[in-house]
């Protein structure tokens, strides 16, 4: 099991990763051995995904689940 520092810093890891992939999705490189299309939908899928401080804000609901957020 995670830690709620553990998990929240995976999370704003994650998006950090995978914002950090837009210049290959809209085809600046050809050096990311990933298909556009998955590209595509890993970036879609980040407007679902919690922004730093809303992961904040849940923290202070749900302490044993997440903790505050750096970024936030």
């Amino acid at each position: 099991m995670t830690l709620p520092n553990e998990r929240t810093r995976a999370v704003v890891e994650l998006a950090k990763e995978v914002k950090a992939l837009a210049p290959y999705l809209h085809g600046r490189s050809e050096t990311v051995r990933v298909p556009r299309e998955t590209l595509r939908r890993l970036h879609s899928w980040l407007r679902h995904y919690p922004m730093p401080s809303e992961l904040t804000m849940t923290a202070e609901s749900a302490p044993h689940l997440w903790a505050p957020s750096e970024r936030a």
